[in-house]
């Protein structure tokens, strides 16, 4: 039986510690032309365009090669799912690794009219969606690279179905639609051909990593679905949104999406559920870490496999849209961000604690601020006999700043119990 559990959006700024940040080397990188949206995005920077290859230590994309008609995706590996032409001229589905493009093999061709869409880090899946025809309908498709299968993923108990992302599994996630209502429903595609609805309202499942967690938008909300768990956890449409979706999800656990305002304008955000808090706006994100984020908008569209890097691009269709990538860095360990913070030595007991900690201090505390771990301050007060209360605040790791009455501060963490 599927667990479910509803987070209500509770919006907040990514406060920093005085400075500091659990992301190092922050970086922000917006194309001036348009038609240059950032589909896919891997470990190394490397990423495409509609029919180029995106870099991010240069921000720029290179046209791809003579005969290449679309580029669609691309993994850790830099192997791109794409669209070529063949020895007759002709658009036909291929797969390059290690520089060289192969044509996908089997009785059925994609052309022009098909969509693709992802392949798996391994490089050993790709999947998309075909274009409508009067014998086959519109359906998913998993392509196996290694044994040249070609599997339509269709059902008589829908209507019609996509797949938009697959993992090292052979695990594919899209959408199939209710024969009754005409409602797309995110669904699983299972490698023995069963197909596993998430969710019976209106909505997608966009992106799927190797740990099996699943992201998307069902009735106008975004989730994660954990198909260890079978847990799917769902979050309201931030203020003033009437769409919320996650649109990718990195094997650890970063979550990238965005929120829709009105019929034009959508806003990227960034979701880490390691903080047990609410998803944040890219752009708050970005300003937070001192970067300049002026003319961010539009959709959160891939997130690298390891978490660094974001691809996505400004409001509009994707043809004529500006794209844009973010860096995120390597995730700081807390306690080596705070040893080169401290201006003087501190601690504190007990610690885990439950309730109240005690500093112990080689200077006079006047004060203390209280963070969680995406930058939230939780408690500012001054200090009542060298000790605070946090038994109001919920169990997990949290950073201490004391500051004296000269001004200068020093940071621990904490764990509340």
């Amino acid at each position: 039986m599927m667990k479910k559990t509803h987070i209500k959006f509770l919006f907040f700024f990514a406060l920093l510690l005085s400075g500091t940040t659990l992301f190092s080397q922050v970086q922000f990188n917006m194309l001036s032309d348009y038609g240059t949206p950032i589909m896919d995005i891997n470990s190394s920077g490397q990423g495409i365009s509609l029919c180029g290859y995106y870099d991010f230590a240069t921000n720029a994309i290179t046209a791809a090669e003579t005969g290449v008609i679309r580029t669609s995706s691309m993994n850790d590996n830099g192997d791109v799912f794409g669209l070529i032409e063949d020895s007759n001229g002709n658009p036909i589905g291929a797969v390059r690794k290690n520089g060289i493009w192969t044509p996908l093999a089997g009785t059925i061709t994609l052309g022009e009219e098909d969509e693709l869409y992802d392949i798996s880090e391994n490089g050993k899946w790709v999947v998309g969606q075909l274009g409508w025809t009067m014998e086959l309908g519109s359906w998913g498709f998993i392509y196996n690279t290694e044994t040249q299968e070609f599997r339509i993923m269709n059902s008589s108990l829908y209507q019609y179905g996509a797949a938009y992302a697959v993992n090292n599994q052979g695990i594919a996630v899209g959408w199939v639609e209710d024969l009754n209502t005409g409602a797309r429903m995110p669904s699983i595609f299972m490698p023995d051909g069963s197909i596993v609805v998430i969710d019976p309202s209106e909505g997608v499942a966009g992106g799927i990593n190797n740990e099996g967690k699943i992201v998307g938008s069902a009735d106008g909300e975004a989730f994660i679905y954990d198909m260890s768990t079978q847990t799917l956890e769902t979050f309201d449409a931030p203020q003033g949104a009437v769409e919320f979706a996650f649109s990718c999800i990195s094997d650890n656990g970063i979550v990238v999406g965005f929120a829709t305002y009105g019929m034009f304008t959508r806003l990227p955000f960034i979701y880490n559920p390691e903080t047990d808090t609410a998803p944040v706006l890219l752009s708050d994100f970005l300003e937070d870490n001192e970067i300049d984020a002026t003319g961010l908008d539009g959709a959160a569209y891939k997130i690298s496999s390891d978490g660094n890097y974001i691809g996505g691009f400004s409001n509009g269709p994707a043809s004529g849209a500006n794209g844009w990538a973010v860096k995120l860095g390597e995730s700081e360990d807390p306690e080596d961000a705070v040893e080169e913070y401290n201006a003087f030595a501190i601690s504190c007991y007990p610690n885990p604690t439950q309730d109240i900690i005690t500093f112990n201090s080689e200077k006079m505390i006047q004060s203390v601020e209280i963070y969680n771990l995406v930058g939230q301050k939780v408690i500012s007060q001054d200090i009542i006999n060298g000790s605070v209360q946090i038994a109001q605040l919920p169990a997990g790791v949290y950073m201490v700043k004391a500051i004296t009455e000269t001004g200068e501060m020093a940071t621990l963490k904490v764990v509340k119990q």
